[in-house]
């Protein structure tokens, strides 16, 4: 690109993602030298102000707003400029949250493309306001060719033309042009049409332009543009929510780790003088943002890089847990294999600065959310309470100390071959295949499950789109399904249910209901399987 730059004053390249600067800075420094030079020439123009391109509903908020964190960072200190925009042309859909972490985030505009594909409805729009859900707003295009990997052909020129939605007011739209898609950007072919359309009767006019001197303009042209408010979903490619589960369990296992380094980090730095992990925890963070760019986390790429994308979670998972544990240790307690404390903790006053933790006998602030300790009722709460999950814990807020709300008991009993479960609040029956028969809300007295019907119930479905494999669910899958209608073994506190008590082992491809006494209904279910092959051969 530098060398087109070089070939042609008029031409202005745009690339986001301040990841793939520092891969040129590390891997290619005399290529690296000259891409600052045209960024101060002001023709070669980093835009997004992100690590990556990252999915926008998947990552936390947390996540998102790093993303800005360390993108700005990055291009502020490289380039001594901070992006007035994000650039997410190609994400598959983008949270109502996200005007307000924009605004927070100071940037001025955002563009993206990916709405064009929905599948039914045509937004409406291709330059407006878009409000999140806080009300903050943020001034936003849709380039009207329809495209970010524009060749600058005849046709995509007068698409542009024809479907710019504002051209009443409005006098230009912005056309990302070059192979997208890790394809290599701008070609001499694209350059060369763009000169030729700079001025051909009966077409559109093409410029090159920074993207802050086009939005500029737009939002001058547009004193009072629409408003679009809440969520911008994306009418297709609905599987990259499920598809490839093990991404989605990395990153948010990898956020949870994160949180609880920080914290943990912060608190062995303050109360015992020990060094805060800045270099591993950025480190960290720099993994977990590029592993969310939007064809990693949602799923979407080819198989080895998911594989390797697991093996950076699990090297991940293994950092954080040794940052959690030395500064854990520091603080004087001592943890299990399992990675929780070998003896439960609580904090004495946290005004004083030492000691910070204490060993007692009763609580354990690593795993505040599980009431339930070795039996129904059993669950004799500390004193006070460290929460470093990133919710509320037993009426401790995330990242508090405090005292633990009274937690009510849940009661168990056999009921015919199942189990009836209940507290001072709702009533559960589970049969003995594992499914909810009934589930009352002693308040009102309504029945959740309707009469004959079961809730729980695991349907296998077939997982064949007509297009786009790993993005697309059709709404045809509700019609191709096997129910899984018998449990291969159903528990209740790690005890059989009497009705599965004499079944035989469950096979390797089993579905597996445990229940456990906690004071509101909940499902978690884990599922293995195991495709034929040669004996002791096993998938998971």
């Amino acid at each position: 690109m530098v060398t087109l730059l070089e070939e042609h004053d008029d031409f202005v390249y745009a690339m986001s993602s301040a990841q793939q600067y520092a891969w040129i800075k590390e891997h290619r420094p005399e290529v690296y030298a000259r891409v600052k030079q045209a960024v101060a020439d002001g023709r070669f123009v980093p835009v997004g102000g992100m690590w990556v391109e990252a999915d926008a509903v998947l990552p936390g908020g947390e996540s998102l707003i790093r993303q800005f964190l360390y993108g700005q960072r990055f291009f502020r200190d490289e380039f001594g400029i901070e992006c007035r925009g994000a650039w997410l042309p190609d994400s598959f859909g983008y949270s109502g949250a996200l005007p307000q972490l924009l605004v927070g985030a100071g940037f001025e505009w955002f563009l993206t493309q990916k709405i064009s594909w929905n599948e039914r409805n045509t937004f409406p729009h291709s330059s407006f306001e878009w409000e999140g859900i806080d009300g903050s707003r943020i001034f936003t295009h849709f380039p009207s060719m329809d495209t970010y990997n524009s060749q600058l052909s005849g046709a995509e020129v007068a698409l542009a033309d024809r479907n710019f939605k504002e051209k009443s007011v409005g006098s230009s739209s912005l056309a990302p042009t070059g192979w997208g898609d890790g394809g290599g950007g701008t070609t001499r072919e694209m350059v060369a049409r763009a000169r030729r359309l700079a001025d051909l009767e009966g077409s559109a006019r093409v410029a090159w332009e920074h993207p802050d001197v086009f939005f500029a303009r737009a939002r001058a042209e547009l004193p009072e543009p629409a408003v679009w408010r809440g969520e911008l979903y994306l009418e297709r490619h609905r599987a990259t929510y499920t598809t490839q589960h093990g991404m989605k369990q990395g990153n948010r296992r990898s956020e949870q780790l994160l949180f609880e380094a920080e914290l943990w980090a912060s608190v062995a730095a303050l109360g015992a003088g020990r060094p805060y992990p800045h270099d591993v925890l950025d480190d960290a963070w720099r993994e977990v943002l590029l592993l969310q760019f939007h064809d990693i986390l949602p799923g979407t790429s080819i198989a080895w890089v998911h594989r390797e994308a697991a093996e950076r979670y699990g090297r991940l998972a293994a950092t954080l847990e040794a940052v959690i544990a030395d500064s854990l240790a520091s603080l004087g307690v001592e943890l299990d294999g399992r990675g929780s404390p070998a003896e439960p903790v609580e904090t004495t006053d946290p005004g004083q600065p030492a000691p910070l933790v204490e060993p007692v006998e009763t609580g354990d602030p690593r795993r505040a959310g599980d009431p339930s300790r070795g039996g129904l009722g059993e669950l004799d709460p500390p004193a006070l309470l460290v929460n470093a999950a990133p919710v509320t814990q037993s009426g401790v807020h995330a990242g508090a100390i405090g005292a633990p709300s009274p937690t009510p008991v849940v009661s168990g009993e056999a009921s015919g071959d199942g189990f009836v479960l209940a507290s001072d609040f709702v009533r559960v029956a589970v049969d003995a295949d594992g499914h909810v028969v009934s589930a009352v809300d002693l308040a009102s007295g309504r029945e959740a499950i309707p009469a004959g019907e079961r809730g729980n119930l695991l349907q296998l479905h077939q997982d064949f789109p007509n297009i786009w494999d790993a993005w697309d669910v059709d709404n045809a899958y509700r019609q191709m399904h096997r129910d899984l209608d018998a449990a291969d073994e159903v528990s209740l506190d790690g005890a059989a249910l009497p009705g599965s008590a004499d079944r035989p082992g469950p096979p390797a491809n089993a579905v597996r209901a445990r229940l456990r006494g906690r004071p509101g209904p909940g499902h978690r279910a884990g599922l293995g399987a195991q495709r034929p092959g040669p004996p002791g051969a096993r998938t998971p």
